[in-house]
């Protein structure tokens, strides 16, 4: 990492504060359980007006079912204050005044030079529960009239589960008779035929200001899943790489996603050695660049070149008692994989992978994960996005340590 990039980065929260986002949409379409599941709480977030004065929640819930609303107030959760919402609620009731204050919001938020005070990312959302209304005039209003500049639009398809009960009726008379679980399962096969034919991400897609990405949500309230789906979208749909980095250090629910956005593994299993490298890894390699992103292969269920090993020994060697067989099998197996030449072949490739591992035996103790995390700490070129990784390695103190001393 250059000098001027680590002084960006040492910067970055110092400039930009915290990541901000504004969500728009219609009441109950899920955004205050989107929003808790986000920032892993189950309260109501605190509420501050324009200059960082707390407003009583009892005067803004009074209005908030009317559609009325202050759009310059901040939602902040006590879990998470690494994250700011504007929520503009009710502005489809068709208030004109309302769709004009949310509009000029975000023209002027999307460009303002008070960098701590710039919004970074809209969530459109809207509910799945009522399919033929899902795309109506507030949404057509937003799309065709709303500029957002280089704000990124994501959509947010709540509710989406609601499709399971339209395709459950939907199903033949037949497999209507069936059990539930596989009613259930027949059911979900017809989910996303039914949202493609009702064609609402078709629609946004050709309107004016079209959103970036989409996310379906449904059974938010069970896990986080949707929200590390929406955060992973949203971190990709961001033009600016400094944007990028503070929204993934706002992430406290995900982890795994600070990782993810960091380096991108493949895994090549060895249980088959003659087609280790197939289609599927020719295409990778050739046609998809990762830029910035080290890849890491890892060679998975190495411990299979052993029965290899085994079956290559001496007429002799055969005869000796297990232990020793195994033994003598050892040196063989890194020659065998030497000679399949799938690391040789990928490293020819045009966008070849930066590193590999090789994996075995992982349902026996944490060693091969051990060797993944150093590995992929290696493979980073920024030595921020190492110290990200190593914090999250509560598997591997070791590595930890390694990193934090030098000799």
């Amino acid at each position: 990492m250059s000098a001027e990039n680590t002084q960006d980065f040492e910067n970055l929260q110092e400039k930009f504060d915290r990541f901000r986002i504004l969500i728009v949409g219609r009441a109950n379409a899920g955004k205050t359980t989107i929003l808790r599941g986000i920032c892993n709480s189950t309260e109501d977030p605190e509420i501050y007006d324009g200059d960082g004065n707390k407003v009583d929640p009892s005067k803004v819930e009074g209005s908030m079912g009317r559609g009325i609303h202050n759009i310059e107030n901040e939602l902040i959760f006590r879990s998470n204050e690494k994250l700011v919402f504007h929520d503009s609620q009710g502005f489809e009731a068709g208030r004109a005044d309302e769709f004009l204050q949310m509009k000029k919001f975000i023209a002027d938020r999307a460009k303002t030079t008070f960098l701590k005070k710039r919004i970074h990312a809209i969530w459109y959302c809207i509910p799945m529960d009522k399919l033929d209304r899902a795309i109506q005039c507030s949404e057509e209003m937003f799309f065709d009239e709303c500029d957002p500049g280089n704000v990124p639009v994501v959509v947010l398809f709540t509710k989406f589960d609601a499709l399971l009960a339209v395709a459950l009726g939907k199903l033949a008379p037949a497999d209507r008779q069936l059990p539930l679980q596989d009613r259930l399962s027949k059911a979900k096969l017809l989910i996303e035929e039914i949202f493609n034919r009702a064609d609402a991400w078709g629609r946004l897609s050709q309107m004016k200001h079209a959103p970036k990405s989409c996310v379906k949500i449904g059974g938010m309230h069970k896990s986080n899943e949707g929200c590390s789906q929406l955060l992973e979208v949203t971190t990709i749909a961001l033009n600016e790489e400094v944007l990028q980095m503070l929204l993934i250090s706002a992430q406290e629910v995900n982890i795994a996603l600070c990782v993810k956005y960091a380096v991108r593994q493949y895994c090549i299993p060895m249980d088959k050695l003659h087609r280790a490298i197939q289609r599927s890894e020719e295409m990778f390699f050739d046609e998809c660049d990762p830029g910035n992103v080290p890849v890491v292969v890892l060679f998975t269920k190495f411990d299979a070149l052993r029965t290899v090993a085994l079956g290559q020994l001496a007429p002799a060697d055969r005869q000796l008692p297990l232990q020793d067989r195994l033994s003598k099998a050892e040196p063989l197996i890194e020659e065998i994989f030497n000679r399949a030449n799938a690391w040789g072949r990928l490293s020819q490739m045009k966008h070849a992978p930066k590193s590999y591992v090789k994996i075995g035996g992982m349902h026996k103790s944490n060693e091969g994960c051990n060797q993944v995390l150093e590995a992929t700490t290696t493979a980073l070129d920024e030595e921020v996005l190492q110290m990200l990784l190593i914090s999250a390695q509560e598997v591997n103190i070791a590595l930890c340590v390694r990193y934090a001393v030098r000799q």
